[in-house]
């Protein structure tokens, strides 16, 4: 019976250590290490605000994938953290996505805070509204 015990403890170390390994090894993990790569060497300009969206957006879905909610909870503020550093960009070097970083901001905080959501999708549909992107209102 100890036995049993031993190879189970052991295989579920080993277990760990391969989704650790495999982990950094995802697609999806290369896609946000190139994307911070981006981020750090562009300069202050349209580039850096889509990597900033970009990386938002990929934090939003590990978010939505993972089972854990710590994991959750760590990828979704590392989500909003991202989303609100490119409105920051629109807003210092006044780019037209301001409207979408806003709706992506507005959708993260759908479930955990709708007041605040709320407000950021009136900011969206003001900004949407000033640009006559129509297509955008209707969304």
């Amino acid at each position: 019976m100890r036995k049993l015990v031993k190879y189970y403890l052991l295989l579920l170390v080993l277990f760990n250590c391969k989704a650790l390994i495999s982990q950094s090894q995802n697609p999806r993990f290369q896609n946000i290490d190139s994307l911070k790569a981006v981020l750090k060497t562009a300069k202050e300009d349209s580039n850096k605000v889509k990597a900033s969206y970009w990386l938002a957006r990929n934090y939003q879905r590990f978010s939505s994938d993972s089972l854990y909610i710590t994991k959750r909870d760590l990828y979704m503020d590392t989500a909003i953290k991202y989303a609100k550093f490119a409105l920051e960009l629109c807003d210092k070097i006044s780019f037209r996505t301001k409207g979408f970083c806003l709706g992506l901001l507005a959708e993260f905080y759908l479930n955990s805070n709708p007041p605040e959501s709320l407000k950021y999708h009136y900011a969206a549909l003001k900004v949407f509204q000033a640009d006559g992107n129509q297509l955008a209102v209707a969304n």
